[in-house]
């Protein structure tokens, strides 16, 4: 009764503190862009560190893979330890490949893809700039070989869909 009453306590103590602290305010589940880019250059990639309107890291990918047009990494929930959410992103040419149907079936639950798809433009004749992006979330500084696995990740299948837009 007692190691319950401890163990009940403890948690109501900890969920007091994480409920003052705001997003990025927790090491175990915020990531420093720096670390970020450490994990990127782990593949054999460089980059270039800036920061958004909103003061938060933005990583831009400079020796981009093969048929993508321009590769970023974007944060948001950032706070004092680091930030919670990390996109991934990659922007392709215009292809007329890039059509509504091909989004559709790249981000169909059955696709069992990571990232998703997505096409500027209006309507339902976008013929925008099509693009992929995969956010992961709570990672921390110490998860960066997980971190570049899943940039790994993103980076093959950034090929995969320019392949599917014929690139």
């Amino acid at each position: 009764m007692i190691k319950t009453l401890v163990m009940a306590g403890t948690m109501l103590a900890l969920s007091a503190v994480s409920a003052t602290a705001g997003p990025g305010d927790d090491p175990t589940t915020a990531v420093k862009g720096e670390t970020v880019a450490a994990a990127i250059a782990r593949l054999g990639y460089s980059t270039s560190m800036h920061k958004d309107a909103e003061g938060e890291p933005h990583i831009v990918i400079r020796d981009k893979p093969d048929n993508v047009n321009k590769m970023a990494v974007f944060f948001s929930d950032c706070g004092n330890w680091g930030c919670e959410d990390i996109t991934f992103y990659a922007g392709y040419t215009p292809s007329r490949n890039a059509t509504m149907e091909m989004m559709n079936e790249w981000n169909h639950i059955g696709a069992n893809l990571r990232s998703r798809a997505s096409i500027s433009g209006n309507g339902s004749t976008p013929n925008g700039e099509p693009s992929i992006s995969m956010t992961v979330s709570l990672m921390s500084d110490s998860d960066i070989d997980k971190i570049a696995w899943l940039a790994g990740l993103f980076v093959v299948e950034t090929q995969m869909f320019a392949s599917s837009l014929g690139k």
